[in-house]
């Protein structure tokens, strides 16, 4: 577990270090993670994790001592691999994808507040 901690911690101090931002979700990689991880991302300072691919409406992960996590479930027609290497649609066709879909989402969203 203090592995899996320091390399959360690295991880989110290296994108601190290269964006000047903290940041606030986490995606690992193949979306794999251990019984741990959810509580040390909380204790990290994460406040929402995209590995849990379960449900089409985000929930919470916690609470755990150091705080809540919420999980947004990834959509996989937006998901690179999905897409690109499964699908075969090219790199400049699924990134048009994903801002269209933002696009349609926020405009029928309107003022929603969250």
């Amino acid at each position: 577990m203090d592995n899996e901690q320091a390399m959360i911690v690295a991880a989110r101090d290296g994108v601190a270090a290269a964006t000047g931002r903290q940041p606030k979700g986490w995606c690992g990689q193949d979306f794999n993670e251990s019984a741990d991880t959810p509580a040390l991302l909380a204790a990290s300072g994460f406040q929402y994790t995209t590995d849990w691919a379960n449900d089409d409406r985000p929930y919470l992960l916690g609470p755990y001592q150091a705080g809540s996590l919420v999980a947004l479930p990834p959509q996989t027609q937006w998901n690179d691999l999905e897409c690109m290497s499964l699908r075969q649609i090219s790199p400049p066709m699924w990134s048009t994808n994903i801002v269209d879909a933002f696009n349609l989402l926020h405009e029928e969203g309107g003022n929603v507040s969250i």
